[in-house]
């Protein structure tokens, strides 16, 4: 890890319903900073690599975009994730570099209902219009420990109450297309 890298605690849980989704949502306005989520239009580029993974998240209603490589592991419940993000002023001048140099390897759109519970990011996502599912990320200091993030990614998944079958190993992408 160098002194660039970025750290999170993360969890992904499958939902399998509107109804359910609406449950969440409803969870997350009770506990989260502010009641109202912020509204983002995801649309997600990944493209190939050696090493994790890497995509380039366009957003509308945004001059930028953002280029993210990031490092997990594929297990079930609350995990390390090491990242790098980068703002790109000419999102698509990137994405037809990379593509043409690397190679796609697909496309993810999502809307995201943003929510902030204190350093966590709670998301709950609608991917490709037909899956739904929530997201937790919780940022760690750099100096801080592993296992203060899972603490507080296990505190959440109880109050969301998230069972254990429903959380996912992977990213959207592979889930969607593997």
């Amino acid at each position: 890890m160098s002194l660039n890298d970025c750290r999170n605690v993360e969890i992904k849980a499958q939902i399998i319903n509107y109804q359910e989704f609406v449950e969440k949502l409803n969870i997350a306005s009770e506990i989260a900073d502010k009641c109202e989520p912020i509204i983002l239009i995801q649309r997600d580029v990944f493209f190939n690599t050696l090493r994790g993974r890497l995509k380039l998240r366009h957003q509308l209603d945004s001059t930028t975009s953002q280029l993210v490589h990031y490092e997990r592991c594929d297990i079930p419940g609350p995990k390390l994730s090491i990242y790098n993000v980068m703002e790109v002023q000419d999102g698509k001048l990137l994405e037809k570099m990379l593509t043409n140099s690397i190679g796609l390897v697909g496309i993810l759109e999502k809307i995201r209902n943003l929510f902030m519970c204190g350093r966590t990011r709670i998301h709950l996502d609608i991917v490709n219009n037909s899956y739904f599912a929530l997201e937790f990320e919780v940022k760690l200091e750099p100096e801080e420990d592993v296992e203060v993030g899972k603490q507080i990614a296990e505190d959440l998944m109880k109050k969301f109450r998230i069972s254990k079958d429903r959380l996912l190993k992977s990213s959207y992408f592979d889930i969607l297309f593997p």
